[in-house]
């Protein structure tokens, strides 16, 4: 569980942005459409829960604030290779659009998975809590303690990296935690299966 109130350098790696910390918060201050990153310097379980509670204070347009999963790259700000896949969450603020958006990108793709999205208001200025539980392909997302997202990810799941991401955002992390996930939880079950899912690419 991390409020912040130091930044263990050997704990957290930041990627890209301009990152602060001050007592009880880590801020991102670099604005545009770019990708920064704090990548968790431990290995995160297979099946586990996350939660960040952060602030969306700015940005020029998409002002998205993820939790990021099975991260192959070594530098997230590079651009991604063929052997590389990563599995995300992410609030967006964008103006006319704002939601919580279960995405993926497999060698350099990014996908936004219609079945993986939920519209909802997204406040900048305000904090909000995005929480995920994962366990295998299914995720659940919630949104300030909201069921948003129950969906299957057709990408399989591989080790990798866990991180904390911001794109085109400028943002406040006020606290963060991570665990391996009860095998008693009770997950609520996508509505379909993953090779039903309509989906869109684009290029990162």
């Amino acid at each position: 569980h991390e409020t912040f109130e130091t930044l263990d350098k050997k704990r957290w790696k930041p990627f890209g942005g301009d990152w602060v910390h001050k007592s009880g918060q880590v801020e991102q201050n670099r604005d545009g459409a770019q990708r920064a990153a704090l990548r968790l310097q431990v290995t995160p379980p297979r099946d586990f829960e996350a939660m960040l509670r952060f602030t969306t204070r700015g940005g020029s347009k998409w002002r998205s604030v993820g939790l990021g999963f099975d991260v192959t790259q070594p530098d997230p700000t590079k651009p991604f290779t063929t052997a590389d896949s990563e599995q995300q969450v992410y609030a967006s603020a964008v103006s006319g659009g704002s939601k919580v958006h279960a995405s993926y990108n497999k060698a350099g793709k990014w996908a936004y998975p219609s079945g993986g999205m939920r519209a909802l208001p997204v406040e900048v200025g305000k904090e909000h809590t995005l929480r995920i539980q994962v366990r295998g392909t299914l995720i659940n997302a919630f949104f300030n303690d909201q069921l948003v997202v129950a969906w299957h990810t057709p990408l399989a799941r591989r080790d990798g990296q866990f991180q904390l991401t911001t794109f085109d955002a400028l943002t406040v992390f006020h606290e963060f935690s991570l665990k391996t996930l009860d095998p008693g939880v009770k997950m609520t079950e996508a509505a379909a299966k993953p090779s039903q899912q309509p989906l869109t690419e684009k290029a990162a």
